[in-house]
């Protein structure tokens, strides 16, 4: 989750750190401490801290911090969006980015969203479960007409739709969809979210979103509740965030009214690559580009960054040097070579008994006679230049003169 950009790059670690103390304040443990545990060897203690961070005190913190650091990290490269929007939770992330919410405020409504999310003490209290479905809407609506108490919490594309109710009508529910022929997963989520059975947690954030301050966003915001346009007013942004939670996510005609109003390049800023998925299936065959900066959990994080950024810059987006940190491998200098180098190796060994033959040899005195040269009888020949396109006596195809032999 981000575990390679977050060592490369302070503006995460600062988040991260933020976030710590916030939650230490409350007596939970430290959000880094949940998203990057110590290595645990047992399936057991793995399970376990699985199951800490999808507890959503610690899981939209945790998607929170990652999503704002990534954003922080392409913005100090000069990415600059024309609009911003989020699924569910990340309307807050989207705000924020459209400045109109501090980084203080942001991180005190994700904290306080977690928290108000979180399942009440009472073991007996149903907070109800969550199902995917990948098919039509009418196929399924017409299923729901026998389940009354379900709703469909997230309109996500054309072909999946996240229903949410009782756990036990989400169980039947799945049976009753696999056996019509349809995929329905049971998602790990906490609660039914967007339904009446989270009261409890939409009264709790409304008196968290009283309790900061809203701007004006400087970058069109869409919103889950009407798929269309926040409004610039401070008071209705608030207004429309407090219902958020009870209300359904309408993230299909959220993202074709965001095209429809010019928007073609979709940058998700977030764990994975689910929201970069749904795009592509909601515009389909459309002119468009999706690119998730986390694309998978399986790679090296800082990797998957810089390979979305690339794509980005591919596209045509402006982006200057995206990690200023980055040390620079320093030049060593040329070598300047001065009189004859050796180098030394076992070859230039010398044994004392050589050295005492070579001084031997030297010190003893030599006579060399050179019998008189005898007189060298003039020969006649004659000479002829061969062409380039012959072979004599073996040699390729070149020029040659004969040799040895007269040629004629």
């Amino acid at each position: 989750m981000g575990k390679e950009v977050l060592m490369n790059f302070p503006q995460l670690r600062q988040l991260y750190g933020y976030m710590d103390s916030l939650l230490l304040k409350d007596n939970l443990q430290p959000l880094s401490e949940i998203v990057f545990p110590h290595p645990v060897f047992g399936e057991n203690e793995k399970n376990a801290q699985i199951a800490a961070l999808q507890r959503t005190e610690y899981a939209q913190p945790a998607i929170g911090m990652l999503s704002a650091g990534y954003y922080k990290v392409l913005q100090q490269a000069g990415f600059k969006p024309d609009f911003v929007a989020g699924h569910s939770f990340g309307e807050l992330t989207a705000l924020w980015a459209s400045h109109a919410l501090s980084d203080a405020d942001y991180c005190a409504l994700v904290k306080a969203r977690g928290q108000a999310m979180a399942a009440p003490e009472d073991p007996n209290y149903d907070t109800g479960a969550m199902l995917a479905g990948k098919e039509d809407l009418g196929k399924i609506e017409s299923v729901l007409k026998k389940y009354p108490q379900v709703k469909i919490a997230n309109l996500n594309s054309p072909r999946q739709v996240v229903l949410a109710g009782h756990t036990p009508d989400i169980h039947e529910l799945q049976k009753v969809l696999h056996d019509s022929g349809c995929a329905a997963v049971v998602l790990p989520v906490a609660a039914a979210f967007h339904t009446p059975l989270i009261a409890f947690a939409q009264k709790a954030f409304a008196i968290a979103t009283k309790s900061v301050t809203f701007k004006s966003p400087k970058t069109p915001v869409y919103t889950n509740v009407t798929g269309k346009q926040h409004s610039t007013d401070p008071k209705n942004l608030q207004k429309t965030l407090e219902s958020q939670l009870s209300n359904s996510v309408l993230f299909k005609q959220e993202i074709e009214n965001i095209y429809a109003d010019g928007g073609y390049c979709f940058v998700e800023f977030g764990p994975r690559k689910i929201l970069t998925n749904l795009v592509k299936d909601i515009l389909a065959d459309k002119p468009h580009m999706a690119i998730a900066l986390n694309s998978s959990p399986r790679k090296n994080s800082d990797y998957c960054l810089r390979e979305a950024v690339i794509q980005l810059r591919v596209a045509g987006i402006t982006l200057k040097n995206l990690d200023p940190y980055q040390v620079a491998e320093p030049v060593k200098p040329a070598e300047t070579k001065k009189g004859l180098n050796i180098k030394l190796n076992g070859s230039n060994y010398v044994s004392e008994k050589t050295k005492q033959r070579w001084e031997k040899a030297i010190s003893e005195q030599h006579q060399v006679e050179i019998p008189a040269a005898k007189p060298v009888e003039a020969v006649a020949t004659k000479t002829a230049t061969v062409s380039v396109d012959k072979k004599i006596g073996g040699q390729g195809e070149r020029g040659t003169r004969g040799q040895g032999k007269n040629i004629e």
